[in-house]
């Protein structure tokens, strides 16, 4: 797992959408509060996924999608 995070391409989309790749994965994120309706507010932290040759709730799978959260929120704190 630790080579996959050694090279990608981060699109940061606007204030609040990212898509994080490379070959071996595709990651989006967009902050929830910011599309969901009302009543679903507060209750997911992003609406988005990862597509990637993990399988799901794997070690590797659990460690990439961690990883890729921690990134997405830090590049879109920036505002440009």
């Amino acid at each position: 797992m630790s080579n996959i995070l050694k090279k990608y391409t981060i699109t940061k989309l606007d204030d609040i959408s990212i898509t994080i790749e490379n070959p071996e994965f595709f990651f989006t994120y967009t902050i929830a509060n910011a599309v969901l309706k009302e009543e679903f507010k507060d209750q997911y932290e992003y609406v988005g996924g990862l597509q990637c040759n993990y399988a799901e709730n794997s070690p590797e799978h659990k460690e990439l999608l961690h990883s890729l959260v921690l990134l997405a929120r830090h590049t879109l704190s920036f505002k440009i």
